[in-house]
């Protein structure tokens, strides 16, 4: 078994298409505004917005936690990083259904994110700033994405690792307590 300590949260998934990555090899946001949601990113339209009102902030980098991309999605994250403009990073969330929801409310317990979910009435385009994440950096290879510095409250992470603690206490299964226990 190989194990390796990562200071931050890490999930395997790492960019969603090559041109996102710094170096070809690496994709680095630092002061990084994180998104997280809960289905996939599909339309330009719906992201535009959400970047204006980044860039707004004075920030120049947003990263988007989703259930999938569609290559429109690539197309403008490939496009505004030529430009110099806007750099937007898309990491897939490497699981479904209520593992993915489970994943994503880790995630915002670490960024002090809300997840945006169309499901229940949000709409990704009127996602407000103050419903954003943030990290001191976000670091994805092909293979990994790791959080550094979440901004996420000591009392929301604490309490978010308790619950993951209750669940693998209860679980039966082996694949679920290992998938508990990366977590």
């Amino acid at each position: 078994i190989e194990k390796e300590v990562v200071n931050g949260m890490r999930i395997d998934s790492g960019y969603g298409h090559p041109c996102m990555a710094n170096d070809g090899k690496e994709a680095v946001h630092t002061d990084a505004a994180i998104m997280l949601l809960d289905g996939k990113l599909s339309l330009v339209g719906d992201i535009l917005p959400v970047m204006e009102a980044v860039m707004e902030s004075g920030k120049r980098q947003l990263t988007v936690f989703a259930g999938g991309f569609e290559q429109e999605i690539s197309a403008l994250a490939m496009a505004n990083r030529r430009n110099g403009k806007f750099d937007l990073l898309c990491v897939g969330i490497p699981a479904k259904g209520k593992r993915m929801t489970d994943m994503l409310h880790d995630l915002a317990a670490v960024t002090g994110a809300t997840v945006v979910s169309e499901t229940l009435g949000m709409k990704i385009g009127k996602t407000p700033v103050s419903m954003l994440g943030a990290a001191d950096r976000v670091l994805a290879t092909h293979e990994h994405t790791t959080i550094v510095g979440g901004k996420g409250a000591k009392e929301a992470i604490d309490a978010r690792a308790a619950e993951v603690g209750k669940e693998l206490e209860k679980s039966e299964l082996e694949f679920d307590r290992e998938t508990l226990r990366s977590r």
